[in-house]
């Protein structure tokens, strides 16, 4: 079901084309990742790609119902969605001086 809607072939249609470019691109990117992991590894550069899920914010690009979220949200391992900051400090952790060897990886920060 999308919005509510059953997915019916012709939706299905009318949208295939944007999954195919958004699913293309999210695969070069873990490619890319990987790629200049090995190349710049040897020189003391670190590269990871952070794939956050749902993320709880004031201003969601595209609306989803407080009931949509609570079902999404009890899906998940910490039965709440994420909040920005708690991206942010993966991020800040992958870019800091504690982090001296994780490199070319997809992290997820989903909340399971």
């Amino acid at each position: 079901m999308v919005g509510g809607a059953p997915l019916t072939r012709d939706l299905a249609d009318k949208f295939a084309h944007l999954l195919l470019w958004y699913t293309t691109a999210k695969s070069a990117l873990h490619g890319m990742t990987r790629t200049l992991a090995k190349e710049l590894g040897p020189v003391g550069i670190l590269v990871n790609v952070v794939m956050p899920g749902l993320t709880l914010t004031d201003e969601q690009p595209i609306s989803i119902s407080k009931h949509h979220q609570t079902k999404i949200a009890s899906g998940l391992a910490i039965r709440r969605l994420p909040i920005p900051e708690e991206v942010g400090r993966v991020v800040t952790f992958l870019c800091s001086a504690a982090n001296g060897v994780i490199t070319g990886e997809i992290i997820r920060v989903s909340g399971g």
